[in-house]
């Protein structure tokens, strides 16, 4: 509800996490799921989550060895965000809303970001993959409003974003980090993504894609591409591709066109 301030403070309490409002009260979030209220309220706010920041300080953090071994989780939105977005992942210094066309980032609390995706299926459906990892709370505005109990898992999947290519999310030891899982036959030229809301992009002399913000640069290593063929980890030579505007694809090197295939970026966003 606007005009309501929220003071969503993060203590330590052996595995949860306190979500506190600033009239004093208080829930748990359960399960280990870090939800960090710097990086989730400018990112609500912008989808129309209706959070507004309290004047009041958090009165205490989690320590950085807590944050670190808190793992990332995938909810599903069933009300707590806006509409348009059908899942959210939060982690240490980052938050994520997950959209049909693309995902909206923010690193820290000045930081957003829109990852999306260039000409992909308008249908595809991401599906929450693995088993869950804990539950979440999200008490936000009025009480009518408030969810409690979603299971959080350890990773989200697009799938058939592009003909034959599933996007898949997965976070662990609280980093999150993407690649594309290729069917055999499909084509990788069709993976097209760009960078909403930054500057420029650059690839530089070692391969590593370069996001230039008014903050700073992102950096995104080389990509590692590789299939398993009898049981092996075969490496396939990849590269990024810079496209127009702020969007990047890969190129790649010979490879066996009738096995699958996986293009790992080494961008972990953390």
């Amino acid at each position: 509800m606007r005009g309501q301030a929220w003071s969503l403070a993060a203590a330590s309490t052996g595995g949860e996490v306190v979500v506190g409002r600033s009239d004093g009260y208080r829930r748990l979030l359960g399960g280990g799921l870090l939800l960090l209220a710097l990086a989730l309220i400018p990112l609500l706010a912008s989808a129309g989550g209706g959070l507004e920041r309290s004047a009041s300080a958090p009165s205490a953090v989690p320590s950085e060895r807590d944050i670190l071994r808190a793992p990332v989780g995938f909810v599903e939105n069933v009300g707590q965000a806006h509409r348009s977005a059908t899942h959210l992942a939060q982690g240490p210094g980052y938050a994520f809303v997950f959209g049909r066309e693309g995902v909206r980032v923010s690193l820290g609390s000045s930081l957003s970001l829109g990852l999306e995706f260039v000409g992909a299926n308008p249908d595809t459906e991401a599906v929450l993959a693995g088993r869950a990892t804990g539950r979440a709370d999200y008490l936000v505005g009025e009480r009518s409003r408030w969810r409690t109990g979603l299971a959080a898992y350890p990773e989200l999947v697009y799938r058939g974003l592009w003909p034959g290519v599933d996007m898949a999310f997965t976070g662990s030891k609280g980093r999150l980090k993407y690649e594309f899982r290729l069917s055999p036959g499909a084509d990788p030229s069709r993976i097209q993504l760009a960078y909403q809301g930054a500057q420029s992009l650059s690839v530089g002399s070692a391969g590593a894609l370069g996001v230039h913000t008014k903050q700073g640069v992102l950096r995104d290593a080389a990509p590692v591409s590789y299939q398993r063929i009898d049981g092996r980890r075969v490496p396939v030579e990849s590269s990024f591709a810079l496209a127009a505007g702020q969007g990047y694809g890969f190129t790649l090197g010979a490879y066996d066109h009738g096995k699958p295939l996986v293009i790992d970026p080494g961008l972990e966003y953390s």
